[in-house]
């Protein structure tokens, strides 16, 4: 393994952390791991947040798995409105808030589309160079 040792005695010490293959490398430093761990490295994830794994939720049951977008889907809001009215002697009628002779209105009213799938919808986030070493 390529990196930085010191000697104890007749000993060589490593002083570089060892990672396996699949291990994952966090820093701020744009610089490949490589140069100074030695083994094969790559970029993890670019563009996406990690999650650990949940064995009990479909969407984070295996490793490696990907999913989720960073923008808002177009959708729409229900909206369900009742009136309750009352008719009087000559035919007006009026909003009753509770009791008396009433007759119920129901009435579904749609709201217009929202989201059209451009409007962002991330979560807060800071970014890091994430790299796992392949070989």
């Amino acid at each position: 393994m390529r990196g930085v040792y010191l000697k104890k005695g007749n000993t060589r010490v490593s002083v570089v952390p060892y990672y396996r293959i699949g291990d994952l490398f966090l820093t701020t430093i744009a610089t490949n791991p490589s140069n100074y761990l030695g083994g094969k490295w790559e970029l993890f994830g670019p563009g996406r947040c990690l999650v650990c794994v949940d064995t009990s939720q479909t969407e984070f049951n295996s490793v490696k798995k990907t999913g989720g977008s960073k923008y808002l889907q177009q959708h729409k809001h229900g909206l369900r409105v009742t009136l309750n009215m009352t008719q009087g002697a000559g035919n007006e009628r009026a909003l009753v808030v509770g009791g008396g002779n009433a007759w119920s209105v129901n009435d579904t009213y749609q709201m217009t589309n929202v989201g059209d799938g451009t409007s962002g919808n991330l979560q807060p986030y800071i970014t890091c160079y994430v790299w796992i070493r392949t070989a």
